[in-house]
């Protein structure tokens, strides 16, 4: 059965919804994809080949169509990948240095390192407030 353009379009445009709609295309191993059912809970699995991509599909299988919506989700969510990754890379975050003298929250100049912190920007150092306690006085001393 041939498949003309407008059905290629609409295939490409229920991929784009499909991948748009978080956790619905989900990366396995050795490049496969699991791609959730529009219609019914269902998930088809995608598979990279030399030439083109595979999915367990009706639409696929049956219609021997070169790209079905689950393979158009994939692409979509490559791409969408891609994306994000690129602009990961190109975001410079610059962290100013801070003298931690006193405690932002408190005002407390008793400040004692409490570890570092690690995420995407680097290694950022924590501190804790030392409560300082005044000794108290015993009995003995305020009867004087």
């Amino acid at each position: 059965m041939a498949i003309n353009d407008s059905q290629i379009e609409a295939r490409r445009m229920r991929g784009q919804q499909i991948a748009q709609v978080e956790g619905s295309v989900i990366k396995g191993e050795k490049g496969t994809y699991r791609v959730h059912s529009q219609t019914r809970d269902f998930t088809y699995t995608v598979t990279p080949l030399e030439n083109g991509w595979y999915c367990s599909c009706p639409d696929f299988i049956q219609r021997e169509v070169l790209a079905c919506k689950h393979i158009f989700a994939v692409q979509f969510s490559r791409k969408i990948r891609e994306t994000v990754k690129i602009e990961r890379e190109k975001r410079e975050v610059i962290i100013e240095q801070f003298n931690a003298t006193t405690c932002l929250t408190c005002g407390s100049p008793n400040l004692k390192k409490s570890g570092v912190r690690r995420n995407l920007s680097g290694a950022i150092q924590r501190f804790n407030v030392l409560l300082v306690l005044r000794p108290s006085r015993s009995i003995s001393d305020s009867r004087r």
